[in-house]
């Protein structure tokens, strides 16, 4: 049996992710340390980015009602503090997020849309944290 539609949605991000590397002509190493298990990022790495699925809601197209569900996908990107330009950093992986994702429709499977951006925001650390975080929300249709 095939994996869900949203599961293989989330590895689609995933190997978009997985793309980020100063290598391919991106800002940051964070496609080194992608996840789909974002309960288990390593405070250790310098960029990571860990990806779920959000909300599950019905399509805002009429003509896919029967069909799709409108998926949302969390990405969380984190970064540690080590330098006086954290936030510049922060914005750095921010860009690197939304440029690994834009205009990669081929690498989506059938049934599984290339996903649009939402929304980004900061995550606010406790004190002590010695990581800057951010939230990126995308959301796509899938098949049911």
């Amino acid at each position: 049996m095939a994996e869900p539609t949203t599961w293989q949605l989330l590895g689609d991000v995933e190997a978009c992710l997985q793309r980020i590397t100063v290598a391919n002509g991106f800002r940051t190493d964070a496609g080194l340390a992608v996840t789909r298990e974002p309960s288990r990022v390593p405070e250790s790495d310098s960029a990571v980015i860990g990806l779920a699925l959000g909300r599950l809601e019905p399509p805002d197209q009429p003509g896919l009602a029967r069909t799709h569900r409108k998926a949302s996908i969390v990405i969380v990107g984190k970064i540690a503090v080590d330098s006086t330009n954290d936030q510049a950093r922060l914005h750095d992986l921010l860009d690197d997020i939304t440029r690994a994702i834009d205009g990669q429709a081929p690498r989506f499977g059938a049934g599984r849309a290339l996903p649009t951006f939402v929304s980004a925001s900061p995550i606010e650390p406790e004190p002590g944290v010695k990581w800057l975080g951010l939230t990126v929300i995308y959301s796509a249709h899938v098949l049911r």
